[in-house]
């Protein structure tokens, strides 16, 4: 994730809990972290996606950053000039086989295919989606584990990955920091929802007295 300009927190007097506005945790805010890679830069990952013909696989657990990343890939690959259609398969639909088709139409006519969620898809739809997304001019999927399409990046988190966040966001106090690792630990290695349980606990006023400092 990329570092973001620093942010000024003002003092809330003693009020008993955060405006959802200034936390600091907003989905405003964390939304503009971009995906951060373990190794090389983004020219560099988007040149060994292109010798995969972009064909390949965004491997990880639950908010290891996937989406995150499949994302950012749509607006590299937009800025590039690479046609790219984004497919979100939402856990509540019922409609899956739908939305993969008009997919595959996308993708026939020169698109990449960008698709996060696969794992909602019945055997015989990822099949399809695989099996016919060769005649476009490629798929990249977002999965919880590989596939039979190469995996392009591994998406881990780690205690340090979530320090550089915080860090990220303006949070530098290490109690935040101390906070924020038990949240990961908590979640199974999900930064997603880790915080989210921050997010929480800034929205209760726990740390209102860093913040006003």
């Amino acid at each position: 994730m990329s570092p973001t300009s620093d942010y000024e927190f003002a003092a809330r007097g003693n009020a008993s809990f955060l405006a959802a506005r200034e936390n600091p945790l907003s989905f405003n805010r964390v939304s503009k972290l971009g995906y951060r890679f373990a190794q090389h830069d983004w020219p560099w990952q988007l040149a060994r996606l292109q010798t995969l013909q972009f064909r390949a696989a965004i491997v990880g657990q639950p908010g290891s950053g996937k989406t995150t990343l499949l994302y950012e890939l749509a607006q590299r690959l937009t800025r590039a000039n690479i046609a790219n259609h984004h497919v979100f398969l939402p856990q509540e639909s019922t409609d899956h086989r739908t939305m993969i088709q008009q997919a595959l139409n996308c993708s026939q006519n020169a698109s990449v295919l960008l698709v996060d969620g696969i794992e909602r898809l019945t055997f015989m739809q990822r099949w399809q989606l695989f099996a016919q997304s060769k005649r476009g001019p490629g798929l990249v999927v977002a999965v919880h584990k590989a596939c039979n399409l190469p995996t392009w990046v591994n998406c881990r988190t780690d205690p340090e990955l979530m320090k550089t966040v915080l860090t990220d966001l303006g949070l530098k106090d290490p109690a935040v920091h101390d906070a924020g690792l038990r949240a990961l630990e908590n979640s199974g290695g999900n930064i997603r929802e880790a915080l989210r349980e921050l997010y929480d606990q800034f929205s209760a006023g726990r740390f209102n007295d860093i913040l006003s400092r």
